[in-house]
């Protein structure tokens, strides 16, 4: 599981600090929360932000205070986790599959 330190720490008007990003293994509800955001927003930077909030469980409030400078280190660990449709190799999608349990 990927981890950052921010070089800053987000500080909220609570006292709530964060400071470290555990990325863990993608969820659907990243995943979603991410292709919702940019068919809404059209910014890679909101669905990112999005995918983040949900993938973390840190409140909103604290994925916008993250500084700019932070956003090259989490694109390549999170950018990966975007939910590209599986492709057969050819480019086309490939069908969905029934569950096998």
């Amino acid at each position: 599981m990927p981890t950052i330190t921010l070089k800053k720490p987000v500080i909220l008007d609570d006292k709530r600090q964060f400071a470290v990003i555990d990325i863990p293994e993608p969820t659907l509800g990243g995943i979603a929360a991410h292709e919702i955001a940019l068919s809404e927003t059209q910014s890679s930077t909101a669905a990112l932000m999005a995918m983040l909030a949900a993938e973390t469980g840190w409140p909103m409030e604290a994925v916008r205070k993250i500084a700019a400078s932070e956003l090259e280190a989490l694109s390549a660990i999170m950018l990966p986790f975007e939910g590209e449709a599986p492709t057969s190799g050819t480019g086309a999608a490939l069908p969905p599959t029934s569950p096998t349990s």
